[in-house]
């Protein structure tokens, strides 16, 4: 299985890995361009990073600027069909859609009526399309760094305050409706056989969220991936789960190299490797060979 692996905060920011020689094929150093969430759409490649969303074709790499009014940090970006693409605007707590002219079109903004946001409120990080409309997860409900104060990282990072947010009304739920609770610093959502998957960036844990009559969600299962790294960044391909471990948590260096982790969810096997990388990694993706070629993705 061949991956293109999104880094944030590090030396690289895209890498090109083949599970299966244990190598790593391609890379473009985060001085060239850098990056926090990637995906596919059409014949291009998304990077959001910032507060700029830039699309990367063979002829050219377009750039669209993100609105404030605070500081974006732009972090997930998925196509939401083969017209649409939206991307988490962390800094403003919203989701922004573009069209397929790269112009942006809607924002769901599903805190908006609080007023005056402080910047990176409730930390939304990431969504998922899944049948019952776009889901996204968030680390708590209320300003998330001012509610930590006081608490422990162990406390705070296992005290179940995420949560996950229907961002585009569907029914039953309105918009900003609360799906599910309890969960710790969710991340990477996955919509797959029918249900939702999260990863646990915090504790290392990898759960499945099955969906009621109602599109609410609740804790299928779980499984402990990662007990050195925290986890972020899911891929599923030729039927297994391919997971991120990062070596740095707010500035705690938790181990020297970043990993990925394959894992069957039939058996609950875990296979690991290592790569030659610190930082962190955010998003795992199909390897797409023409990518070598995008304009902007200069290599070493």
């Amino acid at each position: 299985m061949q991956l293109l692996i999104g880094f944030v905060n590090s030396a690289v920011s895209l890498v090109a890995y083949d599970w299966w020689a244990n190598e790593v094929i391609w890379n473009v150093p985060s001085t060239t361009t850098k990056s926090c969430g990637i995906c596919h759409w059409r014949d291009q490649l998304v990077i959001a990073t910032d507060d700029t969303l830039s699309w990367h074709s063979e002829a050219q790499t377009i750039r669209s600027p993100l609105p404030g009014p605070h500081p974006s940090l732009a972090h997930s970006v998925h196509a939401i069909d083969g017209d649409h693409t939206g991307v988490v605007d962390t800094g403003n707590s919203s989701i922004h859609i573009f069209n397929a002219n790269r112009e942006l079109i809607h924002t769901f903004a599903p805190i908006a009526a609080w007023g005056n946001l402080p910047p990176d409120a409730i930390h939304l990080n990431d969504f998922a399309v899944t049948h019952a409309g776009i889901l996204a997860s968030c680390f708590d409900y209320r300003p998330w760094r001012a509610s930590r104060e006081g608490y422990q990282w162990k406390d705070w990072s296992q005290g179940g305050f995420g949560v996950i947010l229907n961002i585009d009304g569907h029914p039953p739920h309105g918009m900003g409706a609360i799906l599910a609770c309890g969960l710790n610093h969710p991340h990477s959502l996955t919509y797959e056989n029918g249900n939702l998957y999260v990863c646990s960036s915090a504790t290392g844990v990898f759960a499945r969220y099955r969906f009621d009559s109602q599109n609410r969600l609740h804790l299928d299962a779980e499984w402990h991936i990662a007990k050195h790294h925290f986890l972020r960044g899911a891929l599923f391909a030729a039927g297994k789960w391919y997971l991120g471990g990062s070596t740095t948590r707010h500035g705690e260096r938790l181990t020297n190299r970043t990993a990925l982790f394959c894992f069957d969810e039939q058996t609950g096997q875990v296979a690991e490797r290592q790569l030659p990388f610190a930082g962190e990694i955010y998003d795992i993706l199909p390897w797409n060979p023409k990518i070598r070629h995008y304009a902007g993705l200069s290599s070493t």
